[in-house]
């Protein structure tokens, strides 16, 4: 069984230098790597090593490594450092991520929007500068979709909290995407260890129709879906099935209940605003 680590211990060589918090499925850290390098370090409570698909969890998510770093998504995806087992309270499964940071998160993004517009998020009309923005970080999360899809894998966990933005001006875009919590992510080819042991990882106001219909695998489609939430985020300046009640979304989401969207500029050339719209609107 998981024991939570604190600041000052070291496990692995690895020393913790703050502690996250736990999530559903791992405690996170930041934490130093013998090299003196910072990274982000994850403690899984799930899966516990005395599962019977514990095995083939830590072989799925080495192949998941491989995939990403031996093509393009290795340049959109946080990059894995390491990973083993250590006693910790127990025989415990621990992963290392290089440690993202000097950006934000869409969702960081979208709230300081909202701060900015007295507590509204940006609607149509945006101003010039949000607008082209808002379709750079598009153009870019898109990228990055495309080529984990390629590499035959499908996120199925796609939210603005896991799309992680920085700057750099090196670069056409501007931007730097990377992609993060991968851990429960879906090789397309091959069934995923869990499966028929629980359920799909998905997040509230996120879940793709696939994470709702019995019998449904998340996958690619999940994806597509999810990226039409974000993009109609980014570019109509709402979420079309927001609720605090999941039944509610759920609801709304099976039944395509979307309208569609109204962008918040004109779309550079070749793109138009209608063709742009109507992908949108069949992405959900």
């Amino acid at each position: 069984m998981a024991k939570k680590l604190k600041e000052g211990d070291e496990i692995n060589g690895y020393r913790i230098t703050r502690v996250f918090g736990p999530g559903a499925m791992a405690i996170s850290y930041g934490a130093l790597a013998p090299s003196g390098q910072k990274v982000f370090f994850k403690q899984y409570k799930s899966p516990a090593v005395t599962v019977e698909w514990y095995r083939g969890y830590v072989r799925y998510q080495k192949e998941l490594h491989r995939r990403v770093e031996s093509g393009p998504a290795r340049n959109y995806c946080v990059r894995t450092i390491d990973a083993f087992e250590a006693v910790w309270g127990g025989r415990n499964y621990f992963q290392v991520f290089e440690f993202v940071e000097n950006g934000a998160d869409l969702a960081g993004i979208f709230e300081r929007e909202r701060e900015a517009g007295g507590g509204r998020s940006p609607s149509p009309p945006f101003d010039a500068r949000t607008w082209e923005q808002h379709v750079i970080w598009a153009k870019v999360f898109m990228s990055g979709i495309n080529a984990l899809h390629a590499a035959k894998v499908a996120h199925t966990d796609l939210k603005p909290e896991n799309a992680y933005l920085i700057e750099d001006r090196t670069i056409a875009a501007g931007f730097q995407l990377k992609l993060i919590d991968l851990d429960f992510s879906v090789l397309t080819d091959e069934t995923a260890p869990w499966h028929g042991h629980q359920g799909y990882v998905g997040t509230d106001n996120y879940r793709s129709p696939e994470h709702f219909t019995a019998g449904a695998v998340p996958g690619p489609a999940s994806d597509v879906f999810t990226c039409g939430l974000i993009l109609y985020q980014l570019l109509s300046g709402r979420h079309p099935y927001w609720s605090e009640d999941q039944s509610e979304y759920a609801r709304k989401a099976l039944a395509h209940a979307a309208e569609r969207p109204v962008l918040g500029g004109t779309m550079p050339a070749p793109a138009s605003n209608g063709a742009v719209a109507d992908v949108l609107h069949r992405c959900l």
